[in-house]
């Protein structure tokens, strides 16, 4: 692209004109026009209406002038009159300024050459020379002409003006241009500058100093300097010279001043247009346009002000009676006609604002900013779709497709092909015309795909589904050219290749789609990791692909960070370093930006390349930032867009055990060294010789340091070898008959070393647990537990390695282990809201398990009690029998109260022989003796299960930490966890709370997520305790209302919440069935989901078993046997489903398991598959016998 093509034509800059200055000047003129229109209207009215002025005047003359405004049939048709004139009046009025409205404020912009300041003083040794020369430095003169290209590219409201500042200028172009400067008035942006190559001696390197001036308004405006840029020349190796890396650099950070500066005084620009307007409906709707025009630009600074406008509009608007009485009107034929206008208008800025905010949602987290909450959108949209299908329904109705009325969606398409054609007849019987119709339709539709977007940004796919199913039904023609809706259908396609087509279409359509360019670049990378071929030819599609995301956005942090990665999987280490400290210079543009994946990138290539000490800096950095980047797996990070760990294939695990051996390798380095090179080829050392069995050793050597090829050289004239690496990781050179050995090794404390071997070790077993939850294989397990227990023996204060044990140790049900390593973690880092939820989570599984446990024991001793009094009362009763016989029916009523003394001693006087001891016949004294100590467990049950109730109270302090960073901290303490409400009546409390009219929405991502959390542990906490049954009546109650406002307002599909609501909904036999197939329907939906878009994951299968239909799971299952191969699948195949299968299934099943190798070459793996192997043997062998 040529620098003279972003500038408009001659003709275009001809066009030009001062919206600003007409609107004021409309403003004025409305007035008087207004004024005198009125005049002469009230003239007009005099002549119409002196009839009506003859017979008041003449009944003042009779004395019966109030007589007139009595009759309302003589006053009525006036006053009728002059409120439709003064409605045409203010109606015409609005009008003219409706217009204005539309027209977003647009600026003229001039980017002048950049002025170098002074020269670089001459060196005190040789006077001739400078201190210091910059090479390349030419590339400073076309500073101005970048920076136009970048403000031009990416904000899109600002019109050009060249002026070039020669040495002979062509004057009458220039005061062309000056002249229409000046028409613009204060409009028009100058930006101008100067920089210095100078020394920063509080640094002590060189620096190019820029200082940016920016002018708004005509020229004798003062200028302000924005923020200056001190841009170090001393980051690389290259000092001296200024390459074309640290130049764009430059530029970036020129842009990101010059443009904070410009932002500022367009917000303020903006405000005061508002002003000029009279209604607040007209001042929504210029406000409107103007966000509008605002999220053109491709940039998150663009979207947070177009979101501010979109809300002052949204304001603006529940301040007018018209927005809420078109509602209403909406609903009534014959005033729908008048009012659409408005819902249209309506419709567009809310879908407009929740468009903003879902761009800025997706651009922050790629961005490495914090993002926005979304939830409101659901709840700003789903009033305007309401009225808007109303609408829809209404106009599109006619006799031939009302019968379909009740199916909305073929409704909808068959209104869409049966609509008529505008005609007259339809006209004068103002029937709704055609155009009204498709815009009906487009607004609904883009409604419908923002809604859907949402919802898949909050994991709700089916939900979305059922959206963009809408969209289509309403309008099929445009769901090929809209590329937000291809956007929208890629998120809910779990297939992977399938995904990838649409997000090519969609970018196709709309080139500088950053959001859809990310993602495409994103799932190719996902699919080259499934594929399993980590190799640069592979490899390079994807970064081509996160390289066009960087031309429309270089500040795409998540692009930088997969392209390292990229780069550290290929083992082309100096290139992954690059492109990491690339993603640095983000952050010294926006400081806020989050950069810890970048650091960890480079502590591991610094790992590799012997950088010890900045290694192990760049470590600590990263985890003080957030120690999730060192975690298995990131969950939901608000900051984190992918984790180094998804879908970890077996080529990926090899890397990870090569990234592990290479650091080992430094380790013993000069050791393998001395005793490889110095010993076994010494005599060939000796006489000068390199044969092919060196070369061979050395090139081992070197591809196990850092898999750089091995350059070998001989000086011929002096018949003297150096044989190096590329990286210089190994120097060897023969010089005066002696073998001299250079090594880039740094020296390090032990205790250095020995924690960088233990964040190693945490990465490697991070990867082996990625892949065990992928693939299966207790020993893999195992494997991982062993990894983590080995990086805390090597550095114990490694706490993250010890919150990873703790979750693999949870698998292992090792609960105990788990919630002792965790206690461990949070006393390193109280703070960790991962850490915290983990233990308290945790705690109540395990307390609720032991309280189970206590409460079946408890159940089954009062059982027993039950029956031992009914036993006794059977004995007591059978020696009041043979009482009454011995004493021939004559009972004395004490003999009652106290059978047993009696019966002793009625047979101790008439029988003597019953004296002598019953066995097989128990007394009344052993019923006694058992029952005292069954009342003595019982008691003890019931202290038991009274401590661990304590137990959880003494959680509500790890629950308030967790909680701590939220806003609505200070409520939660009000109602914490079991124990609360004897002390402080909290289920009343927060029954009260849920009962109230609470704006939900305001809650940001952390209070949801504190939420979420909070409702898990509540439900945790009731969920088997023993109560009375109306206490736990009470208790499910509220249960269900929190998971209500959970799923209603936030996660409209989480998949946590609604596995607790089923167990919740299944113990309440009053609980409606719909209710329950609901749950049912979303559990399985989000299974499938996950299961079409990674068949192979084995922890996806074990978690979907009897949770989805049979058919259905085994299908998976089949398609993941076929694919995986590895053998734990088989533990997944039930007895009953295998004992199904014929020979011929069963043959070909073992040898699918039997071509399924181990991605690591150990004998601890060898020795775990052929134990998975003997157990399919055993199992297929059993089937194969019975058949």
């Amino acid at each position: 692209m040529e620098i003279g093509n972003i500038f408009p034509s001659k003709e275009q800059i001809t066009k030009l004109k001062d919206i600003e200055s007409v609107l004021l000047s409309r403003k004025a003129n409305g007035k008087v026009a207004g004024w005198i229109a009125i005049l002469s209207a009230l003239v007009q009215f005099s002549i119409i209406l002196w009839p009506f002025y003859k017979r008041i005047f003449d009944s003042i003359s009779d004395k019966e002038f109030s007589s007139y405004f009595r009759d309302i049939k003589t006053f009525l048709p006036l006053c009728i009159f002059i409120t439709c004139i003064l409605i045409y009046l203010l109606l015409r009025r609005t009008s003219i300024l409706l217009k204005e409205t539309k027209e977003p404020f647009r600026y003229t912009l001039t980017v002048k050459p950049f002025q170098q300041v002074g020269k670089i003083p001459e060196s005190t040794d040789k006077p001739t020379e400078s201190r210091f020369s910059l090479k390349n430095q030419d590339r400073l003169l076309l500073l101005h002409h970048d920076l136009t290209e970048l403000i031009n590219q990416r904000i899109k409201r600002f019109l050009i003006i060249p002026i070039e500042i020669t040495e002979e200028p062509d004057k009458k172009e220039y005061n062309r241009n000056a002249s229409i400067i000046d028409k613009r008035q204060s409009s028009h942006i100058d930006v101008f500058g100067n920089y210095a190559i100078r020394e920063d001696k509080e640094n002590d390197e060189w620096i190019i100093h820029v200082m940016p001036y920016v002018r708004i308004g005509p020229l004798d405006s003062p200028a302000t300097l924005a923020q200056s840029i001190r841009f170090s020349l001393s980051k690389d190796e290259t000092p001296d010279i200024l390459d074309t890396n640290e130049y764009n650099q430059l530029v970036e950070r020129l842009y990101s001043r010059v443009t904070t500066e410009i932002y500022a005084r367009i917000e303020k620009d903006i405000k005061d247009k508002i002003e000029l307007f009279p209604t607040r409906y007209l001042k929504a709707n210029a406000l409107y346009h103007e966000a509008r025009d605002m999220a053109k630009s491709n940039t998150i600074n663009a979207f947070e002000s177009a979101i501010y406008l979109y809300n002052e509009s949204i304001r603006i608007l529940n301040l007018t009676l018209i927005k809420g009485l078109t509602s209403i009107f909406i609903k009534m034929p014959l005033l729908r006609m008048v009012f659409i206008r408005y819902l249209f208008q309506y419709a567009r800025i809310y879908t407009g604002h929740a468009k903003c905010l879902v761009y800025k949602y997706r651009i922050a987290t790629l961005s490495g900013r914090k993002r926005n909450p979304i939830f409101e959108i659901r709840q700003n949209l789903k009033d305007i779709i309401s009225d808007l299908e109303y609408f829809h329904y209404n106009i599109s109705n006619n006799s031939e497709i009302s019968e379909y009325k009740n199916n909305k969606r073929t409704y909808s398409i068959l209104a869409f092909l049966t609509y008529p054609e505008d005609s007259f007849f339809r006209q004068i019987l103002f029937r709704p015309s055609r155009p009204l119709f498709d815009e009906t339709r487009k607004i609904l539709f883009n409604a419908y795909v923002v809604y859907s977007l949402t919802d898949s940004l909050l994991n709700a796919f089916m939900s979305a589904k059922e959206w963009l199913d809408k969209a289509k039904a309403i309008a099929p023609d445009l769901i090929n050219t809209d590329p937000l809706y291809i956007l929208a259908q890629a998120y809910v396609e779990p297939n992977i290749d399938r995904a990838i087509l649409l997000l090519q279409k969609a970018i196709e359509i709309a080139p500088s789609f950053q959001i859809a360019q990310y993602d495409l670049a994103f799932r190719m990378e996902m699919k080259f990791r499934m594929n399993d071929e980590i190799k640069f030819n592979r490899a390079r599609s994807v970064l081509d692909e996160y390289d066009k995301v960087l031309r429309i956005n270089p500040g795409n942090i998540a692009a930088i960070a997969a392209q390292g990665y990229i780069y550290w999987l290929l083992h082309e280490l100096d290139e992954a370093r690059r492109k990491f400290e690339e993603g640095y210079e983000i952050k010294a543009i926006v400081s806020e930006t989050f950069i810890g994946q970048l650091i960890y990138g480079r502590a591991r290539i610094f790992a590799e390349q012997g950088r010890l000490n900045e290694c192990y800096d760049l470590f600590n950095q990263a985890f003080a930032i957030n120690p999730n980047v060192g975690s298995y797996s990131i969950g939901n990070n608000p900051w984190m867009p992918c984790s180094f760990y998804d879908y970890m294939s077996p080529g990926l695990l090899i890397r990870y055990e090569d990234y592990y051996n290479t650091y080992n390798n430094y380790l013993n380095f000069k050791k393998f060294l001395v005793g490889t090179i110095e010993g076994k080829f010494k005599e060939q050392l000796d006489k000068n010789e390199v044969s092919d069995e060196l070369k061979k050793a050395l090139k081992k050597i070197e591809i196990n340091l850092s898999y750089k090829k091995v350059t070998i050289t001989t000086d011929k004239i002096s018949k003297k070898w150096t044989i190096h690496s590329i990286s210089d990781t190994l120097y060897l050179y023969f010089e005066d008959s002696k073998l001299n050995v250079y090594y880039n090794l740094e020296d390090v404390s032990k205790k250095i070393s020995d924690a960088i071997n233990s964040y190693i070790l945490n990465d490697y077993g991070n990867a082996y647990y990625n892949y065990y939850r992928r693939y299966g294989g207790r020993g893999f397990l195992n494997k991982v537990v062993d990894l983590y227990a080995k990086s805390i023996e090597s550095f114990p204060d490694n706490y993250v390695a010890k919150y990873n044990e703790s979750l693999a140790l949870i698998e292992l049900n090792k609960s105990e282990d788990s919630i002792n390593m965790l206690d461990d973690v949070i006393k390193n880092n109280p703070t960790w809201f991962e850490a915290l939820t983990s233990l308290v989570e945790f705690n109540l599984l395990k307390i609720n398990k032991e309280i189970q446990l206590v409460l079946n024991e408890l159940k089954n001793k009062v059982a027993e009690k039950e029956t031992i009094i009914e036993k006794k009362m059977k004995t007591s009763l059978s020696d009041i029998s043979q009482i009454k016989i011995i004493t021939k029916g004559e009972i004395k009523p004490d003999a009652i109260k106290s059978p047993q003394p009696l019966a002793s001693k009625i047979q101790d006087e008439s029988n003597p022989s019953m004296n002598q001891p019953q066995k097989d016949h128990p007394t009344i004294k052993d019923y006694d003796s058992e029952s005292k100590k069954i009342e003595t467990r019982i008691s003890e049950l019931e202290n038991s299960k009274s401590n661990l109730e304590n137990k959880k109270v003494k959680l509500n302090p790890k629950i308030t930490n967790i909680l701590e960073p939220t806003k609505l901290v200070s409520l939660y303490e009000l109602f914490l966890l079991y124990g609360s409400k004897q002390k402080s009546g909290g289920n009343i409390k927060l029954t009260n709370l849920i009962n109230n009219k609470i704006s939900w929405i305001k809650l940001d991502e952390d209070d949801v997520r504190a939420l979420q959390i909070y409702c898990k542990f509540y439900y945790y906490t009731y969920v088997d305790i023993d109560k009375d049954n109306k206490d736990k009546k009470q208790e499910d109650i509220i249960q269900k209302k929190l998971f209500d406002i959970l799923l209603s307002t936030y996660f409209p599909e989480d998949f946590t919440v609604y596995l607790c609501k089923k167990e919740l909904l299944n113990r309440s036999p009053e609980s409606p069935k719909f209710e329950k197939d609901n749950c049912n329907k979303i559990i399985e939906s989000f299974l499938e989901y996950l299961l079409k878009k990674d068949p192979t994951n084995f922890y996806t299968l074990s978690l979907a078993k009897d949770k989805i239909d049979s058919n259905s799971y085994y299908n998976y299952l089949e398609m993941a046997i076929q694919l995986g191969k590895y053998p734990e699948l088989l533990k997944l195949v039930s007895d009953e489903h295998l004992n199904t299968f014929n020979l011929e299934k069963l043959e070909r099943y073992l040898g699918i398991f039997e071509s399924y190798t181990v991605p690591i070459d150990k004998e601890e793996m060898k020795e775990e598959m052929n134990k998975e192997m003997a157990y399919v043997y055993n199992r297929i062998g059993k089937v194969i016998a019975n058949l």
